[in-house]
This record gives structure tokens, C-alpha cells and sequence, in this order.
């Protein structure tokens, strides 16, 4: 499996009038001819209007902040998968352990396959 490599964080831009600013994406901050720019992972599909973006502006910058996430969690989900595999080698998994390490199979499936 291969993604964009580099810290995910979500990107904004600034305006003069309201809203100050906007999450437009996640991306990685790249040098790039002694300068920085931003090479985006992922775009925002941002509301027509800002009094739209207004109502949203939560919502869009959660979901953001979630996506610029994901590689630490994927990493963390697999880490702990590995510690179950450990585990159930060493002794009677309960209920719970089985519960979540289902889920955590089911998560890595999903950003995987």
C-alpha cells in the first residue's frame, strides 16, 4: 500500500472579510526551490457562498482534521493488530479483546484494500 508520505495537516487560506478563513484540504508542506508550498493530499468541497461555509465551517474542518490524521491512526491500528497477533499467543483473549480486534482489522481492511 503507498500513500503520500510527509505530516498530513489541514490547509487554510486567509481573506480580509469573513469567514477569515477557510480549511481548503489536507496536504504536506514541501521545499521546493528554496521556498515551501503546500502539496495538497486532499481538497475540500467547499458551500457556493461563504455564509455557507460559515454554517459548515465545522463540519468541513473536523473532517479534515480527521483525513490529516489517518496515517498516524492507520499506523497506531496496525501496531495494535500486532499486539493482538502477540497476544493470543500468549493467552486467552476476552471478549473485548476479540471485539476490538475485530474492529481493528475491519479499519486496517478498510484503508488497505
Amino acid at each position: 500500500m503507498s500513500y503520500t508520505k510527509g505530516s498530513w495537516e489541514p490547509v487554510y487560506q486567509l481573506y480580509k472579510k469573513a469567514p477569515k478563513k477557510i480549511c481548503t484540504g489536507v496536504g504536506i508542506n514541501t521545499k521546493f526551490q528554496g521556498g515551501m508550498y503546500t502539496e495538497f493530499v486532499c481538497n475540500s468541497i467547499l458551500p457556493e457562498t461563504d455564509e455557507d461555509y460559515i454554517k459548515q465551517a465545522d463540519e468541513i474542518e473536523s473532517n479534515m482534521k480527521l483525513i490529516a490524521a489517518a496515517p498516524d491512526m492507520l499506523e497506531a491500528l496496525i501496531s495494535a493488530n500486532n499486539y493482538f497477533v502477540d497476544l493470543q499467543n500468549k493467552c486467552a483473549l476476552t471478549n473485548s479483546d476479540e471485539r476490538a480486534w475485530k474492529l481493528i482489522s475491519k479499519a486496517i481492511k478498510k484503508a488497505t484494500k
